[in-house]
């Protein structure tokens, strides 16, 4: 049985200074996005910029593991939801999703802003 070497994973699908002005969100919509967007208000400003962000790369996650469409505020209380959001945190903390020099303290930080914003869902 032959191994892949590590050096031939991709280096992060995102890169750091990565901007998410404009994204247009296509699997997360209607009812679920707007709910998850109404949270923000409950957030400090000093921490809105890094749950946007956090909310960007849920979408690129979803995205790249094709994830059927997530349009209704019933389908953030799924078991599928859950198992979802536990991969995207294992995601947030590999360096093959998100560029490698981006600091642990950040990735964490993603995490827990993420969390903040599901929260009251």
């Amino acid at each position: 049985m032959s191994q892949v070497p590590p050096s031939s994973f991709p280096q992060g699908i995102i890169g750091k200074g990565h901007k998410e002005k404009d994204f247009k969100f296509l699997i997360l919509s209607g009812s679920a996005l707007a709910l998850i967007q109404s949270q923000f208000v409950s957030l400090p400003p000093s921490q809105r910029r890094s749950a946007n962000r956090a909310l960007f790369y849920f979408e690129c996650f979803l995205w790249l593991t094709n994830h059927p469409p997530i349009a209704s505020a019933l389908d953030l209380r799924t078991n599928a939801f859950l198992i979802i959001q536990r991969l995207f945190y294992g995601a947030l903390h590999s360096k093959c999703f998100l560029a490698a020099d981006i600091k642990h303290s950040g990735r964490r930080r993603l995490v827990l802003y993420f969390f903040k914003l599901l929260a009251e869902c």
